[in-house]
């Protein structure tokens, strides 16, 4: 390893490789970025130097290195701590892990003939690396938000007169094909997001609950507000996006599973306009669009469906068979939304196109025009997926949720047929995977196991946190995370619906 005094670091967007804490914890992953305000921090915490790891070098023997020695009995004090247990010559245990050597115990040891023993190092105190990062993860949360409050009101400088709004303009737009086609623009606002494999807390899944129903009530009112026929500020939407942003940037898996989450009392409406929102917001960070582009994306999917309003809840809560008026009466809902968004201040342009034409199919077989592949706004085709996902799996009063893994699997299916865009397929993957965050699967090491992270390179292998005996259906003691694209012994061997083993939305995650 080697070591770099603070002194030395210099400031970059991408780290080459890690930095390690004297105590072998990661303080700097490969790919961070490197700023000011971390060296601060770091002088903050009396961090003096850091590691970085030579070409080929083993971390385990530089874990063991910085958190450890070796000692002759001996030379132990009492202020040391046992790293490993110790075992006599036949087997027998003499002492425990963690515990401090007494001076009977040393003479055990040396009557033993114990060579050495494993203690960890007084003066390494791993609790300041994990202050540290805890430090740095609010200064990047501080900066992301200044960031994203930025875009937000450049956003809000966008501008359409109401007599501009009609199908005839949106039908005229689309002739422009190097428009219609919008391709990724600026830094990726992939750069920032995070994952997390380890088990969240009550504290994060209500934090992110509690976010989930104020975009839901935002959202309410800002639908109910348009069909009433109020003149209204677009920012509301733009509050829903931030706010849809900054989770997926915080914990984009944890902001995945509020895909499985149903929030009771509230408008199935607006609960599948908030969700479809969060689900684009992940595809089009997926597929690497800039910061901008992103809240762009999130704030025309809450929109794309507000001409639903204009539907009667009757037709749109029926259970059974819609009649020929009926089913006119849904299909009529894009022309709707455009009607209504003339009563919209303040929103994307490109909003027009996800209202119009978010159930258009790439093989010319959606309303309202039929329109093919190149006559489809990219944004429309995004939120044309995170639109039929949401709509798969979520309760409808005419059958039941579709499992999330047979939901991806009918999307993969319908890209092959044309019907949807596979490269936004491949972008929708890469963040939900064929095992979206939040579901379940059985292994075949014999455990049902919650997938809590997607592998981005690899759809078919997440990471899944083993929570059951899958014959026995016991809660299992607390096991490591299994990251599956790194362990070819384990597979998946089916998915399991959450309801077959009595599970809850936040269970195990």
């Amino acid at each position: 390893m080697k070591r770099r005094t603070t002194d030395m670091l210099v400031t970059t967007e991408e780290l080459g490789g890690p930095l390690y804490h004297q105590s072998g914890a990661t303080l700097f992953a490969k790919g961070e970025p490197l700023r000011h305000e971390h060296i601060d921090l770091m002088r903050e915490h009396r961090i003096d130097h850091v590691f970085e790891p030579e070409e080929n070098e083993s971390l385990t023997a530089f874990l063991q290195t910085a958190r450890f020695e070796r000692l002759h009995p001996k030379d132990l004090l009492s202020t040391h701590k046992l790293a490993q247990p110790i075992y006599s010559g036949d087997g027998r245990l003499l002492v425990q892990q963690d515990q401090s050597p007494t001076p009977a115990i040393k003479q055990i040891l040396i009557q033993q003939k114990i060579a050495e023993v494993l203690v960890y190092k007084n003066e390494v105190r791993e609790d300041v690396a994990f202050e540290f990062v805890r430090g740095k993860r609010e200064i990047q949360k501080k900066s992301t938000r200044r960031m994203l409050a930025k875009m937000a009101l450049q956003q809000a400088k966008m501008m359409l007169a109401p007599e501009t709004i009609s199908e005839k303009t949106v039908d005229d737009l689309t002739k422009n094909t190097a428009e219609m086609n919008v391709m990724p623009e600026g830094e990726a606002l992939d750069r920032l997001v995070r994952s997390n494999q380890k088990a969240r807390s009550a504290e994060d899944k209500s934090e992110f609950l509690a976010k989930f129903r104020e975009s839901c009530t935002i959202t309410k009112s800002l639908y109910e507000s348009i069909a009433n026929g109020e003149l209204i500020d677009g920012t509301k939407a733009m509050d829903v996006a931030k706010s849809a942003v900054y989770m997926m940037v915080d914990d984009k898996d944890l902001f995945c599973n509020l895909l499985n989450v149903s929030v009771a009392k509230v408008d199935p409406l607006i609960e599948h306009a908030v969700k479809t929102s969060f689900l684009a917001t992940n595809i089009a960070s997926a597929m690497r669009y800039g910061d901008d582009q992103v809240f762009e994306v999130s704030v025309c999917a809450l929109l794309a469906d507000v001409g639903m309003k204009l539907v009667p809840e009757s037709i749109r809560e029926k259970q059974g068979e819609l009649s020929a008026q009926e089913r006119a009466k849904i299909n009529a809902h894009p022309a709707y939304g455009l009607q209504l968004l003339k009563k919209l201040q303040n929103f994307p342009k490109t909003a027009l196109f996800t209202v119009y034409q978010h159930h258009e199919r790439c093989n010319a077989t959606g309303y309202p025009k039929q329109a093919e592949h190149d006559r489809i706004h990219r944004y429309a085709r995004l939120v044309a997926l995170a639109d039929v996902y949401t709509a798969l799996t979520s309760e409808r009063p005419y059958r039941g949720a579709i499992h999330p893994y047979n939901a991806l699997e009918m999307l993969i299916k319908a890209s092959a047929g044309k019907q949807f865009d596979s490269e936004l397929v491949k972008g929708q993957l890469r963040y939900l995977s064929l095992f979206p965050v939040g579901s379940y699967v059985e292994l075949s090491n014999g455990y049902i196991a919650r997938v809590v992270c997607a592998d981005k390179t690899n759809y078919s292998k997440p990471v899944v946190q083993p929570l059951l005996d899958a014959r026995t259906m016991r809660r299992v003691p607390d096991i490591r995370a299994i990251e599956l694209s790194k362990s070819p012994d384990v597979k998946v061997t089916r998915a399991v619906d959450h309801r077959q083993i009595d599970a809850e939305v936040s269970f195990g995650f």
